[in-house]
């Protein structure tokens, strides 16, 4: 959906953790795939989230922002297993909710969200009148 592109953008641009490789058709059509730079990093990403989430480790702003995200996005899902998932979703919420970091990342994800979805009604607006 339009929330795991703009995290994919947002992992390109800021986290270096992913790789933007776009494949155009036609010259006009461009499609993005966002393979993992390293899934070694992963790994290791998926284990700090873990540590900060759901054993009290401490977080730096990074760790932060990208809590973040994944509550933005919706993500808690992906990141945690079944029986973690409720308690993950209180603790991001607890974590982030006074974090200036974690409230601009929300901010900017709907930001661009709002955006998207303006945009392509824009354009689905002009290309049918």
């Amino acid at each position: 959906g339009q929330e795991a592109d703009v995290l994919a953008v947002l992992a390109v641009d800021l986290l270096d953790v992913l790789r933007d490789d776009e494949q155009r058709f036609l010259h006009f059509f461009a499609t993005h795939r966002y393979p993992m730079i390293d899934s070694r990093q992963e790994t290791l990403v998926r284990q700090q989230l873990h540590a900060v989430v759901l054993n009290n480790a401490p977080a730096d702003a990074e760790t932060m922002a990208l809590l973040s995200l994944v509550k933005a996005c919706g993500l808690v899902e992906e990141v945690f297993a079944k029986p973690e998932r409720r308690l993950a979703k209180q603790r991001i919420r607890m974590l982030i909710s006074d974090d200036p970091v974690g409230d601009a990342v929300s901010e900017s994800v709907q930001a661009a969200v709002v955006a998207t979805v303006t945009g392509a009604i824009t354009a689905n607006t002009v290309i049918h009148s």
